[in-house]
């Protein structure tokens, strides 16, 4: 896979059809607000029913970087991996538009090879 930097970080011929019928593609959703498909990364660190290692992870990563360096100092960088259409991925990104950086390569900690919503990723752990 290539890394993708487009305008909205999606791949041609990704699917995220939206399940409330206002739009066929979600990346539309998100930018006009669709509450039923679109969940910004940031409301999820407060949602009690999401998985602790989801939690945690965007947690950690969208702290601002004047705070971020305190966990790094400390050796602290949280791990989350995730299934997307029943493929392992490493969530490696948390972004203020929302959305979250995965690479298929387990190893990597750093970089992405796609831009995704939370939405679209399951079976959230700490292990591969």
């Amino acid at each position: 896979m290539t890394t993708n930097h487009s305008a909205h970080g999606r791949d041609p011929g990704d699917d995220y059809s939206c399940p409330c019928l206002h739009s066929k593609d979600q990346w539309e959703c998100a930018k006009t607000g669709c509450e039923y498909c679109w969940k910004h990364c940031d409301d999820y660190i407060g949602d009690f029913n999401a998985p602790d290692c989801l939690r945690w992870f965007l947690f950690v990563n969208r702290l601002p970087a004047s705070e971020r360096i305190l966990f790094d100092k400390r050796g602290i960088n949280p791990a989350l991996y995730a299934d997307l259409a029943g493929r392992a991925v490493r969530v490696t990104m948390a972004s203020c538009l929302g959305d979250v950086g995965i690479t298929f390569n387990l190893h990597f900690e750093t970089g992405y090879e796609r831009r995704v919503p939370v939405r679209a990723l399951t079976n959230f752990r700490e292990e591969p």
